[in-house]
């Protein structure tokens, strides 16, 4: 009864300071990014594994679409936002979930011969990201 009542407690303090200062609002989503996050992980590493078997299989990305990507076993999830640059057999992958506090992952074989690489917690989040799945060429520079 005791950790009800503090329970209880505890939601209405998190809604009246919610109502009274928004950002504070998103503190539980914030709290559950790591968990966004290690979903977003294990989806960067099937999008790259699905992206190297379309490319030894068809002999490059360039005409990848995420209807192939499916053939592969990657489906995009609703809440993240993924952007693929495809080159040759050469890709890079940013991907971030939409919901506050997440982090950004990239993956690329760029410069590692069309082998694995490693995946890295991208330098800056995506200010605003927006859930959907975004294919583009890869350009030098």
């Amino acid at each position: 009864m005791h950790a009800r009542t503090m329970l209880l407690s505890l939601v209405v303090l998190v809604g009246g300071v919610g109502v009274a200062r928004p950002e504070l609002a998103e503190l539980p989503l914030r709290v559950a990014a790591p968990a966004y996050d290690a979903v977003t992980q294990a989806s960067v590493r099937n999008l790259a594994t699905a992206l190297q078997s379309y490319s030894l299989d068809t002999g490059g990305v360039d005409t990848v679409t995420v209807e192939d990507l499916a053939g592969w076993g990657w489906v995009p999830q609703d809440t993240t936002a993924v952007t693929i640059w495809v080159s040759g057999d050469e890709f890079r992958v940013l991907a971030q979930d939409v919901r506050p506090g997440a982090s950004a992952y990239e993956y690329t074989n760029v410069g590692t011969g069309g082998g694995p690489a490693d995946l890295d917690v991208a330098a800056s989040r995506v200010d605003e990201p927006v859930a959907g799945v975004t294919i583009r060429p890869l350009t030098a520079g």
